[in-house]
């Protein structure tokens, strides 16, 4: 079994009008301190600027580099994915085999959070 990762990866939202944020700067510190690392993809639409992020020590990367993030990295996100974009992690999540799926997962963040432990568990 492998450990859990401790990188996590918050990605630019992109739906239009989409401003929220799934991690603010104060609880990002408060990760980065309980020993997590976490990138945060630049978003000029977030409500939070790049540079909050920045100054309490999360790395900031590209815009969509979150689709490349090495397999074990915990993406976090608040609205569901595009169709085009899931099509690229299918299979990242145990028992997910089409966006259906992945989306129905998203839509329920408990059961995201169940996938992601349980891939951990495998």
């Amino acid at each position: 079994m492998s450990a859990p990762t401790n990188v996590l990866h918050l990605r630019a939202e992109t739906k239009p009008l989409e401003h929220r944020s799934a991690l603010t700067p104060s609880t990002t510190k408060a990760l980065i301190e309980a020993g997590y690392t976490v990138n945060v993809e630049r978003d000029p639409n977030r409500i939070f600027d790049d540079e909050e992020f920045e100054r309490v020590g999360a790395k900031l990367v590209p815009t969509g580099s979150w689709v490349d993030a090495p397999k074990e990295h915990i993406i976090v996100g608040l609205k569901e994915l595009e169709e085009k974009d899931c099509e690229s992690i299918i299979g990242y999540i145990p028992g997910i085999r089409n966006c259906v799926e992945l989306t129905e997962i998203h839509s329920r963040p408990e059961a995201y959070a169940c996938a992601v432990v349980c891939d951990y568990l495998h």
